[in-house]
Formats: C-alpha cells, structure tokens, sequence
C-alpha cells in the first residue's frame, strides 16, 4: 500500500472519529447529568437506564479515542511544522 492512500485513510479515521467521538461525549454528558438527577435530565432518561448508558460508553470511548489519537500523533511527528496549520485550515 502507498504511503499515499494510509495518509489519505488515516485522516479520514481521524475526521470520522472524532465526530463519532462528539456525539458519545454529548451521550455521556446527558446520562452523567441524568445520573445526578441534574438539569433536568433525568426526565431523558430514568437512573438505571442512565447507569446503563454511562457504563457500556466506557470501553467504546477510549476504543475511538485511541482510533482517533494514533493518526494525529502519526502526521504531528511527519511535520510538526505546519501540522496545526493543516489540520485547521
């Protein structure tokens, strides 16, 4: 495989986890707040169905956070330069 198409999978693994990530974090955010019985959350959902959710997220979040880590270490150390310029611009 060329080093071409792994950057090319590699930042598309980064892009499509990190909005897999965004949304477990807002996931994670509304069953701890609804664990708490905070802001209103616990109308969402009920405790155990919370404590269900804020449980099972646990090892998939830090699956899809390492997936999304390992390519932004990988093109930080190619070109620590101008890396931050092409991620954002």
């Amino acid at each position: 495989m060329k080093i071409k198409n792994i950057n090319a999978i590699l930042y598309r693994s980064m892009k499509i986890s990190g909005w897999i990530l965004l949304l477990m974090i807002i996931i994670y955010f509304i069953s701890g707040y609804a664990l708490a019985r905070e802001y209103g959350f616990d109308r969402l959902m009920s405790h155990k169905e919370a404590w269900k959710w804020h449980s099972l997220l646990a090892i998939p979040f830090l699956t899809v956070l390492i997936i999304h880590i390992f390519p932004v270490f990988y093109f930080a150390s190619k070109d620590p330069k101008n890396f931050w310029k092409k991620l954002f611009w």
